[in-house]
């Protein structure tokens, strides 16, 4: 398989096997909230600019948020893009903030709570997960994602959506 190297936002240029650059943008680049200081506002502001920029986006993901302060809810993301799946992965990429569309697509639920357990599925006091996910879930979300991308960008797919 070819190797194509396409430029994913402000922060690397990434490798896809067999990816053609159209699809990579198009289902992988991501905004930043580029802080990592415990400010929700701003990172709901940045998030809301960046949908409201890319309303053709599919997925909207990103990374930059911090765990450390209050933590964000789906309830949140809900409100600026309820149709879409946001994931948003912490600045440290050992934890995500997902709103409620990407927490149902992705397993994360009471399922993923018995699973996992509170520390790595965050819950509120009804014991409903509230959007941030860290550890193991992540790799979990991940490899969902990954598995959709790959999809998408084989060769098989690139010639019926070209």
């Amino acid at each position: 398989m070819k190797s194509t190297v396409c430029r994913v936002s402000v922060f690397e240029e990434v490798p896809f096997a067999g990816f053609s650059k159209y699809w990579s943008r198009k289902l992988l680049s991501t905004f930043s909230i580029q802080s990592t200081t415990a400010n929700v506002d701003s990172w709901l502001a940045a998030l809301k600019k960046y949908v409201a920029d890319n309303p053709q986006k599919d997925v909207i993901s990103g990374e930059g948020f911090s765990t450390s302060g209050a933590l964000p809810t789906a309830a949140m993301l809900d409100a600026i893009c309820s149709d879409k799946n946001v994931v948003v992965e912490s600045y440290d990429k050992h934890s995500m903030w997902m709103n409620t569309k990407a927490m149902n697509e992705y397993g994360i639920n009471r399922d993923a709570v018995a699973k996992w357990g509170t520390d790595c599925v965050h819950v509120d006091a009804n014991g409903n997960p509230t959007g941030i996910i860290s550890e193991a879930p992540t790799f979990h979300v991940r490899a969902q994602i990954r598995a959709v991308s790959i999809i998408i960008g084989s060769s098989q797919h690139r010639q019926t959506i070209h």
